[in-house]
């Protein structure tokens, strides 16, 4: 039975180990605890008295002595430290105790606990003196000479079920799960890669069976401090690897093959740099010219990058097929192996490459799953809606998919191909929604597809319920190909009345003065050879609908840009439909709207009418429609109304209203023209202060629109 410590403090505690340094070689040899010490169950406590950084007698561990301990040995953060103290106090049972020894470990179920992968559990005996034959059966998991988060956790699962089938006083409570998970994180903190959670075998079984640092086998502690939150990170990978449950590739992208496929994508980015580097010159291995250096360097790369592509080929293949990946190179030998597979002339280089993809893939798992919870149980948006509720003015809210504020480190082709941290953080990073959408989830069911669209609807509507006024919101991320239903607000079962799913957002809206849809991001328009079925139209038009439809909205703003549909007609020629937002605009209840922008959105007579209707006479600052196509009725009655504000303000000495006008189609200006990518066709339309009459040719036909706008090719 292992120490039970906060999954931070237990990581603290079992990964409590350090390296000697030369000034120190003599006072912190390692020595066994004799007859009259303390030692408990925890590996990593008693490794810390046999090399003396805490007292060699196990006794009167204080605070103090605690933490220089963790800090010199483990080169563990001062504050970190000191959490893990006050964490294992608890082990004296005296009141306001200072100090605790090893022994005050033992006590049952107070840290220690059942089911150690090291130790016989208390109702069979001795807790706290390490099992070999305990320890033999744990480590039958451990199948490589690199440890990964699966095996610990398959080492820590196999004990949980054996100490509940055989032991009729086992215990395991959640709190006893959260400490077992810094245990096992122990190891990998301690002695391993925490970037890529992998570990040597050798170091953890030496680690165990002497109660001693690997330290002769070539370990060393580490040079950056350990703080909580690696612990955090490190036993959260642990804790996805131990659920028993399959992962369905059509319920989340975090299957290991297609994130192999996007990893594999990344490293070939990279290798198209290093090409681009190195394809039309070459140097003399003796050119010290700083060219002659760039060049070899990014050459050298572009061979590290193919060593590791090779590397995950062959993790894949051997997870595919269940080989051996470390395999002879057959009756050819090593001579028949292709361009990058030099790397397996060194086993250790292969495993070291494959632990990259690993230690990579269990971080952005437990990252998606943590993400997963957060957006099903609703906690992130009401913890979103709690701070909004300390805001000293009405907040204003804006759905971004872009990372705000971080420091990005270097990731060129040369930092990635020397570096397995940076590599790690890379591979670990967060995706657009399209990327997700076009190619993690491209193969998926929209069925069980995991999205955070949800937080859309949900977020507003929390804040609503918590008496939280909006002023605004802006949505600059949203589905573009699928995943269209984690839009609708679900609603509560009522057998007597039929309820509309999206009333409850619209109430959450009711308030808004602002709306902008598409104003920033959502740029990666995918290629679209047909519009979206009728029922993902349906909730994309209720949402913006629902968002627009409160009586205080001032300020509209549309671009419908990804959602156009380009394709080639019987003739070859290229056409383009652009979003028909006409059911859109008919919720709008406002008549007090001051900036109105619309660009690529097609629409009907009426609905243009309305929405100009919609704007208020003595307040309206900003209109633009820009690559916008009329497929009914007419321009003219919009183009009239706008006149009478233009010549209200004026009669009023108001300010002018800037109104802007570009690419405008059908109706008077005729059916939409082709699109071509390398020269474009669209008609451009810009109305002038000083139009006349036999200049504007097709113009006349709307009105005469004297002092209506400046030149302009721009949105406002």
């Amino acid at each position: 039975m292992k120490l039970k410590t906060v999954l931070e403090t237990t990581a603290l505690i079992a990964l409590t180990s350090a390296s000697p340094s030369s000034g120190h070689e003599d006072s912190h040899a390692w020595i066994s605890g004799g007859p009259n010490d303390f030692r408990g169950p925890c590996p990593m406590m008693n490794t810390l008295a046999n090399h003396g950084f805490l007292p060699r007698d196990g006794r009167n561990i204080t605070k103090p002595n605690a933490i220089s301990a963790l800090n010199t040995a483990l080169n563990f953060d001062v504050t970190l430290a000191g959490i893990m103290w006050d964490q294992a106090i608890i082990a004296n049972p005296e009141p306001n105790a200072t100090f605790f020894t090893l022994n005050d470990l033992n006590r049952h179920n107070v840290l220690e606990h059942d089911a150690s992968i090291s130790r016989t559990d208390a109702y069979f005996g001795n807790n706290h003196v390490f099992n070999q034959s305990v320890f033999d059966t744990s480590r039958k998991y451990w199948t490589a000479e690199t440890l990964n988060a699966q095996m610990l956790a398959n080492s820590k699962v196999f004990r949980q079920i054996e100490s509940c089938a055989t032991n009729p006083t086992y215990r395991f409570t959640n709190v006893t799960e959260a400490f077992s998970l810094g245990e096992m994180a122990a190891p990998f903190i301690v002695f391993g890669d925490m970037s890529t959670v992998t570990v040597k075998k050798k170091f953890v079984e030496y680690f165990f069976e002497n109660e001693r640092l690997p330290t002769e086998l070539g370990w060393r502690k580490k040079v950056d401090p350990v703080t909580l939150e690696n612990i955090t990170a490190v036993s959260h990978a642990i804790g996805v690897a131990t659920s028993l449950l399959t992962t369905d590739s059509k319920s989340a992208p975090s299957d290991f093959q297609r994130y192999h496929t996007y990893a594999d994508s990344v490293l070939t980015k990279f290798e198209g740099e290093c090409d681009w580097h190195t394809e039309f010159r070459e140097y003399h291995q003796d050119d010290m010219s700083n060219e002659a250096i760039v060049w070899r360097n990014y050459n050298d790369a572009w061979a590290r990058i193919g060593n590791i592509r090779y590397a995950w080929k062959r993790l894949l293949e051997k997870r595919r097929s269940g080989e051996d990946v470390r395999e002879s190179w057959g009756p050819a030998g090593k001579g028949n192996k292709g361009l990058h597979e030099s790397i397996a002339e060194e086993d250790d280089h292969l495993v070291d490459a494959q632990a990259i993809l690993t230690g990579s893939f269990s971080k952005y798992a437990a990252a998606h799953a943590d993400q997963v919870r957060i957006v099903s149980d609703k906690s992130f948006v009401r913890s979103v809606a709690r701070a909004l509720s300390r805001c000293d003015r009405v907040p204003f809210v804006w759905f971004n998919e872009d990372r705000i504020g971080e420091e990005e480190p270097g990731c060129d082709a040369l930092t990635i191909a020397t570096d397995s941290e940076a590599l790690s953080h890379v591979l670990t990073q967060s995706h657009d929604w399209l990327s997700i959408e076009s190619t993690l989830c491209k193969d998926d069911d929209d069925a069980g597809l995991f999205f955070p669209a949800s937080i859309l609807t949900e977020l507003p509507i929390v804040c609503h319920n918590s008496a939280i006024r909006l002023r605004g919101i802006s949505v600059d991320c949203f589905p573009l190909l699928r995943g269209y239903h984690c839009l609708v607000p679900p609603v509560e079962a009522d057998q007597s009345v039929i309820l509309d799913p999206w009333a409850e957002f619209a109430a959450a809206c009711h308030d808004l003065e602002i709306f902008n849809f598409g104003k920033r991001g959502m740029h990666c328009t995918p290629l679209r050879p047909e519009r979206q079925s009728i029922s993902d139209l349906a909730i994309i038009n209720s949402f913006i609908g629902a968002a627009i439809s409160g009586p205080h909205l001032q300020e509209f703003e549309l671009s419908m840009s990804p959602f156009r549909v380009r394709r080639r007609g019987a003739d070859r020629k290229k056409e383009e439909d652009l979003y028909v937002v006409s059911s859109i605009l008919a919720a709008i209840e406002s008549t007090q709207l001051r900036k109105i922008v619309l660009t690529s959105v097609d629409m009907s007579g009426q609905a243009l009418l309305g929405l100009v209707q919609s704007a208020s006479p003595r307040h309206l600052t900003n209109l633009y429609l820009g690559g916008m196509t009329l497929s009914s009725g007419r321009y003219a009655p919009a183009m009239s109304r706008l006149h009478e504000i233009v010549l209200l303000r004026k009669e009023n000495n108001g300010s002018k209203p800037n109104i802007h006008f570009n690419s405008l189609q059908g109706a008077e200006f005729g059916e939409p023209s082709a699109f071509d990518d390398g020269n474009n066709e669209w008609i451009l339309l810009i109305f002038d202060v000083n139009v006349k009459d036999q200049q504007a040719g097709q113009i006349s036909k709307l009105a005469t629109l004297p002092n209506l706008t400046r030149h302009s090719l721009q949105p406002p």
